[in-house]
């Protein structure tokens, strides 16, 4: 890198950069365990027990996926290692089950 005129640089080193990042990672993990404990299921997790460390393990392990209007998000029978457990943080999605022609529904 070449300055091509009077520059002014601002650089962060590698360890920085590292504690920013954790710093950032902490703070987006907080924001998932909270969401995760309005959810009916973990509504009862207490703070400090285990099961409040696994609902810090589940928020470190969740993928944030982005839909767009009509987009798919997983289709019934699907083999799909990704959607084992969806949790909707914003916007409202439809669920459709499939029913096969001459299959009794309840």
């Amino acid at each position: 890198c070449t300055a091509h005129e009077d520059t002014e640089l601002i650089s962060i080193d590698s360890v920085g950069f590292k504690k920013l990042l954790s710093l950032q990672v902490a703070g987006k993990l907080r924001i998932r365990v909270k969401f995760l404990r309005t959810m009916g299921l973990f509504s009862g997790v207490e703070l400090g027990t285990v099961g409040d460390r696994v609902l810090g393990r589940i928020a470190q392990v969740l993928v944030e996926c982005t839909y767009n209007l009509g987009e798919v998000m997983a289709r019934q029978n699907e083999v799909n290692d990704q959607a084992f457990m969806l949790l909707i943080n914003r916007g409202r999605a439809r669920v459709i089950r499939e029913v096969s022609a001459g299959a009794a529904t309840k």
